[in-house]
């Protein structure tokens, strides 16, 4: 499925299916691929990746979209799985402060818990 300059592709696999994004995806673009990507995991059962290695832009909306799309399937005691990155994406990831956490599938999406902020005297 192609929106503008953004692409997902479906690879199945024996283990789990992988969403391949590619392109840009921006604020424009977030209720549709939160559309696409949405019924994409809904057919398939148990976990799936994702491989966000042909990215060339995400924005903070997209970290967004990734992070919901995560904790709708942790609900449904499912993972979403980071199959691939490219430097772009993990520097984002960190500027956002959301973490790749690493787990024996792939990385799973999860937020950076807050610092505590030093009491005011």
């Amino acid at each position: 499925m192609t929106l503008r300059r953004f692409t997902i592709e479906r690879r199945d696999s024996p283990v789990d299916p992988t969403l391949v994004l590619s392109g840009e995806l921006e604020l424009d673009l977030v209720c549709a691929a939160l559309c696409v990507l949405s019924d994409e995991i809904a057919a398939v059962d148990g976990d799936v990746g994702f491989d966000l290695s042909g990215l060339e832009f995400i924005g903070f909306a997209g970290v967004e979209l990734l992070v919901t799309l995560s904790r709708r399937m942790a609900v449904q005691q499912r993972q979403l799985t980071v199959t691939a990155t490219n430097a772009m994406i993990d520097r984002i990831l960190g500027i956002t402060g959301v973490m790749l956490a690493t787990t024996r599938t792939g990385a799973l999406f999860v937020p950076t818990p807050a610092s505590p902020r030093p009491a005011r005297h």
